[in-house]
């Protein structure tokens, strides 16, 4: 499974939304298309003070790129979100792929 981390952070016109209820709701709608569309899993959903206002992560299948892209696209239709996406491995899996200082 491929790892990825996801930084959103609430646009100005966003920040009106920015309520309980109006997140669960939305997170309850991403955490369904993680899992039905692209049949991956959220290893973790945090809120966040600071630069960005909350953190995901998950893993879905490897080739599911494509599909990845297009549900963050979809997500951040409203306009009420700005997010970052990372590739992430964890430090064991990468340290034998990394390339050795010649």
């Amino acid at each position: 499974m491929d790892t990825y981390v996801v930084l959103m952070r609430y646009t100005s016109e966003g920040r009106k939304f920015a309520t309980a209820d109006h997140a669960r709701k939305r997170w309850s709608t991403i955490e369904a298309s993680l899992k039905n569309t692209l049949q991956g899993e959220v290893l973790s959903h945090y809120v966040t003070m600071g630069a960005y206002d909350a953190v995901v992560t998950f893993r879905i299948p490897p080739g599911r790129d494509f599909q990845l892209f297009q549900c963050l696209i979809y997500l951040q239709v409203p306009g009420d979100v700005e997010i970052a996406v990372l590739r992430a491995w964890e430090f064991n899996q990468f340290a034998p792929i990394a390339p050795t200082a010649g």
